[in-house]
């Protein structure tokens, strides 16, 4: 996955993000998978990630429909072994 640091549009796919969420118990590090972007009725911009694990040579999805607010970005990008 090819990714670049998009600092105004928060993390982009293929970036490593902290998650620290209302889900306590899933609290930690996930790879963004998807990010979905829609208009409210009101004309703003609702962006939400899906957060993916890298387990046994693939990625799976841990988290959907995370708000940006529940996430930080990280340097990190990935990169296929």
């Amino acid at each position: 996955m090819a990714a670049a640091l998009d600092d105004e549009n928060g993390p982009c796919i293929g970036q490593l993000v902290s998650y620290h969420g209302s889900q306590e118990c899933c609290h930690g590090r996930y790879w963004v998978t998807q990010v979905g972007r829609q208009l409210d009725a009101q004309g703003r911009e609702s962006v939400r990630y899906r957060l993916s694990d890298y387990t046994r040579g693939k990625l799976c999805t841990a988290l959907t429909g995370v708000h940006a607010e529940s996430i930080t970005a990280l340097p990190q990008h990935f990169q296929m072994p």
